[in-house]
């Protein structure tokens, strides 16, 4: 079932409970602002999921399920760093902090992380071309 503002739901055997995360595209959300989403960058609520392997397995399924996303973003509070090693342990990798708006106005300032398939980590970049 689709909760709405989160589309799709991808289910976890974590520890031998079942979770449900919530994914949702990042252009659609606070994070569509925050930092150049691509249209199909995902971006995934994992409440309740704390194993990296879980992790890690569920990231190469949604990469496998949607060939055209170039990025899945885990948004971590700024400064978690349980939560921030969790997803490192998952092969995510921290890119920057950011600031979106919160409830009433408030700012949220989030760590963002993301998994890539190979095709868009492995390019090249323009740095690459630079002489040493």
């Amino acid at each position: 079932m689709s909760i709405p503002g989160w589309p799709l739901t991808y289910a976890a055997d974590d520890g031998g409970t079942s979770r449900e995360v919530r994914a949702r595209f990042a252009v659609r959300g606070p994070l569509g602002s925050a930092y150049p989403a691509g249209i199909a960058d995902l971006e995934l609520d994992l409440r309740g999921l704390h194993d990296a392997a879980v992790l890690r397995d569920l990231a190469g399924r949604i990469l496998t399920e949607n060939p055209q996303c170039r990025r899945i973003v885990l948004p971590a509070p700024a400064g978690d760093l349980e939560a921030i090693g969790l997803a490192e342990d998952a092969g995510f990798r921290y890119v920057v902090d950011v600031d979106v708006p919160g409830e009433r106005g408030a700012v949220t300032e989030l760590s963002l992380l993301v998994r890539e398939p190979g095709w868009v980590a492995d390019a090249p970049t323009a740095v690459d071309d630079l002489p040493l």
